[in-house]
């Protein structure tokens, strides 16, 4: 992953077209301070020691039971369900509305349009759509 970021810093000179004018490469390197092997050696160890730290922050979090996720957040925070532990009880089925269940069937086997149920019914034409939406999503037919 950390290669992807260095490819950055090297081709984001040439997409913004850097350094600008007559100056060449080099001397734009030597200009933001990176001609020296010495800055690029530093900022190199820099990474791999953050890499260090997150690795072990996340060996210590997964030692004490918790899930750790890429950033280090607890993963159990934000899926409690992972592990396996008890989902919570499904909704009862909501009641279908006979109307709507008039309207889907207008819809789906005369081949009503959504204009014609919404005057027919005296609704809104968003209205009819989501009554059919739903009854489709709950798989009546």
């Amino acid at each position: 992953m950390s290669y992807h970021i260095l490819t950055v810093f090297i081709l984001a000179p040439f997409v913004l077209r850097l350094p600008k004018g007559k100056r060449t490469f080099r001397q734009y390197l030597d200009d933001i301070g990176l001609s020296r092997m010495q800055p690029f050696i530093r900022l190199v160890l820099f990474a791999l020691s953050c890499y260090v730290i997150l690795a072990l922050s996340q060996a210590a979090a997964k030692r004490r039971g918790a899930a750790v996720g890429l950033w280090g957040e607890a993963v159990d925070a934000v899926q409690p369900n992972l592990h396996g532990e008890q989902r919570a009880a499904p909704r009862p089925p909501r009641l279908v509305n006979p109307r709507d269940l008039e309207i889907f069937r207008l819809h789906t086997v005369e081949k009503k349009t959504i204009r014609e149920l919404a005057n027919r019914y005296d609704i809104s034409m968003k209205r009819v759509w989501g009554i059919c939406t739903r009854m489709r999503k709950c798989g009546i037919n």
